[in-house]
């Protein structure tokens, strides 16, 4: 209906939010470019709210074409609702590192190795988890253990400059 109507080529009502129908307001590039600056910047964690419906999923999906282009590596958790040991085993699998037979001590060893030896390179090293207001208080705990990486890798840098 939308499409013959007006003249589309795509139906811009899909049940995933496509960037390529974005209608930009001033609020939306506001929270776009705060995002993207956090990481650019590597802020720790940054938080984007808003009622159901107002396009955070959807700015969401512009952020990841946004880091895609830019080098940075994420891993992009778009269902929370899993254990410690799941959500782990899948940002590893979203970086691409091996999880086959992996332990919770192994993941985090792959994980931390990996984004250390990004960060000595220059890269970033994201995690973005849309829907996080499900996530179990386990899943956050492991979430804000990951941050100790962040100021392990902030202390080696500052500490290679002396």
């Amino acid at each position: 209906m939308y499409k013959r109507f007006f003249n589309l080529q795509r139906n811009p009502f899909e049940i995933t939010p496509d960037p390529r129908f974005l209608f930009s307001t001033k609020q939306h590039n506001e929270a776009l470019a705060s995002l993207y600056y956090g990481v650019k910047r590597r802020k720790g964690f940054v938080v984007l709210t808003g009622e159901v419906g107002t396009g955070k999923t959807m700015l969401v999906r512009c952020l990841l074409q946004i880091l895609r282009q830019a080098n940075v590596a994420y891993a992009y958790v778009f269902n929370p609702r899993l254990t410690a040991v799941e959500f782990l085993q899948y940002v590893a699998g979203d970086l691409q590192l091996p999880t086959s037979g992996k332990s919770k001590s192994d993941l985090l060893l792959s994980i931390s190795s990996y984004a250390i030896s990004r960060y000595q390179k220059g890269f970033t090293t994201v995690l973005v988890v849309d829907e996080a207001h499900h996530l179990s208080a386990d899943v956050l705990e492991e979430i804000r253990l990951l941050t100790n990486l962040e100021t392990y890798c902030r202390f080696c840098s500052s500490g290679s400059q002396n």
